[in-house]
């Protein structure tokens, strides 16, 4: 509903008033390019007197109330009670809101219920009192006191207009706990769904999300949106990546990032960061990783959360790779104790948690980066056993190359092989990207007098790989060290 429109100001009056009218007059408040006035009325309603405007304006209880703000309720008690007095600035309210939406008739009657004249044109009339109503002269204090009144009360009605907008949204308690509902179950189920056939559904709910978004909603109703919003667009970039459209998955973190600043939700943009890691993760390029995690450690503020454990894990492997092994030990112990904090919700697996299972498979990939296999082989052996449980495929998948990477360190090209095997086995609509890119990652980190064993070729030709004498297309960073690299362990 629009509100009583900002006129220019004149010395010492409020912005929506044009001139100042003791209690008990009318005044004219002016409405740009011709528009009606709206007349502004300080004083006293009685509960005829509104039953009287309700009627003039043909307008149902229930109607009026929706106008006003107030439940129906409220304006039944009013109408009821006859001569008792209603809330001023109540009634006020409804002089631009109702009018707004009553015939040129209905507005000459309400014209005429206030003692004052309604000029519908709006080219040169305005609302005149009677002479009863116009005030002699006063002592200075008791005109200042009148044009106080009268400001208040029009700011008043303003203010209780706004509450009402505040209150006025185009998206119900229902639907918003379906969006929530839906972004919820996504993050869940990105763990076992394919990236194919998750898009569609994540996509159609995000179509919803925006449309709601370019209407109006109370505060705390945008804030609930924006959040489902950031949490689909974050399950969106991680399936697009999934799905080997990088730049495409770049704009949705990008948008994931906004809509939880925008919902106010620094923990919630804490774990966008997280997520957006994927990309420079499995692109092997750990400076821009550790540039997002520091982004995303600010976020959290040092909450007690599993994401600060995870956005830790993280540092840890780009600074594996990196070959910083002190640091990354430390990264490591303090995602140890971050998760000693978390909330047994947050620990459940999901794109929004930070499982134990996830935890060790973040490990192990430490070590191989570190070139420690045998502490490699064990974190990745406690991930599997606590995946075991789940439908996850990615993360085991990528857990049996990293033992595979351990294997071939140690120098059983057998068990890699094998290994590697098995995790070409999945559905081919299952090999994400950051399945390829370690698969290629594995391929490429062995010694050339490997590549050419008959294993490793039927590996290859499994995955429908090129031979061997193909460059491997994972993309190294200048500061990335083979996995077969050998480190002092720890």
């Amino acid at each position: 509903m629009d509100h009583v429109r900002r006129e220019r100001n004149e010395p010492g009056m409020h912005p929506w008033c044009t001139q100042a009218a003791p209690p008990g007059s009318t005044a004219a408040v002016d409405r740009p390019h011709g528009e009606a006035r709206a007349v502004i009325v300080v004083g006293q309603w009685t509960g005829q007197e509104a039953s009287a405007l309700r009627h003039a304006l043909r307008l149902t209880i229930r109607d009026f109330a929706e106008h006003l703000g107030v439940a129906e309720r409220t304006v039944a008690k009013w109408e009821a009670g006859g001569s008792a007095m209603v809330p001023v600035l109540v009634m006020q309210a409804a002089l631009d809101t109702v009018l707004e939406r009553a015939s040129d008739e209905a507005k000459g009657r309400f014209g005429m219920l206030l003692g004052a004249t309604w000029n519908p044109a709006g080219s040169a009339g305005s609302a005149v009192s009677s002479p009863g109503d116009v005030p002699g002269e006063r002592e200075g204090n008791m005109e200042r006191r009148a044009a106080l009144a009268s400001m208040a009360a029009v700011l008043g009605a303003t203010l209780l207009e706004f509450t009402g907008a505040l209150r006025h949204s185009n998206v119900g308690e229902r639907m918003l706990g379906y969006i929530e509902g839906d972004a919820a179950r996504f993050a869940t189920q990105y763990a076992h769904v394919s990236p194919g056939e998750l898009l569609s559904p994540v996509q159609d709910t995000v179509t919803v999300v925006q449309k709601y978004l370019d209407g109006r909603q109370p505060i705390e109703h945008r804030r609930r949106l924006c959040r489902a919003a950031a949490q689909l667009a974050t399950v969106a970039g991680m399936t697009l990546f999934n799905l080997h459209n990088e730049q495409q998955a770049r704009w949705a973190f990008r948008a994931a990032a906004e809509a939880a600043a925008e919902a106010e939700d620094g923990l919630l943009g804490a774990w966008v960061a997280a997520s957006e890691c994927m990309i420079p993760t499995y692109n092997n390029d750990p400076w821009e990783v550790l540039v997002v995690t520091q982004r995303g450690q600010c976020l959290a503020a040092g909450a007690g959360s599993a994401v600060v454990a995870k956005l830790a894990a993280l540092e840890a492997k780009a600074h594996a790779s990196l070959g910083n092994d002190g640091t990354a030990r430390n990264a490591l112990a303090a995602a140890n104790r971050a998760m000693t904090r978390a909330t047994a919700e947050e620990l459940q697996p999901g794109v929004f948690g930070f499982s134990p299972a996830k935890y060790f498979f973040y490990e192990g990939t430490c070590h191989v980066r570190l070139g420690q296999p045998d502490a490699a082989l064990e974190a990745s052996q406690q991930a599997l056993a606590l995946y075991q449980p789940t439908k996850a495929f990615m993360e085991p998948t990528i857990a049996r190359i990293d033992m595979a990477m351990a294997h071939a360190n140690k120098g059983d090209l057998d068990q890699a092989c094998q290994l590697t095997r098995q995790a070409a086995a999945i559905p081919a609509d299952l090999r994400t990207g950051p399945i390829m890119a370690r698969v290629h990652e594995f391929f490429a980190g062995l010694e050339p007098r490997h590549r050419g064993l008959p294993a490793v070729q039927e590996v290859r030709e499994q995955l429908a790989l090129p031979p061997s004498a193909h460059a491997d297309r994972w993309r190294m960073s200048p500061h990335a060290h083979p996995w077969r690299r050998r480190a002092p362990t720890w």
